[in-house]
């Protein structure tokens, strides 16, 4: 759900997901994490309150970028 509190799930039906970066608006990235499933679970229980942008490599060279919003 977005906006989330505690964590956010990220799930791929046609490629299995490479990495998943979060980044806040200034273009700082704040996490980095390294995948090889078609679902990933981010914590975000350690960041402030706010809105941020993910991106999410697939192994077939796809990107996604939305944003979340912490609460």
């Amino acid at each position: 759900p977005n906006p989330s509190r505690d964590y956010i799930s990220v799930e791929s039906k046609n490629s299995r997901i490479t990495s998943l970066e979060l980044f806040n608006l200034e273009g700082r990235r704040i996490m980095y994490v390294p995948s090889s499933d078609t679902k990933l679970d981010l914590a975000l229980t350690e960041l402030t309150s706010g809105p941020y942008i993910v991106k999410v490599l697939m192994e077939n060279a796809d990107t996604e970028v939305f944003t979340i919003i912490k609460e």
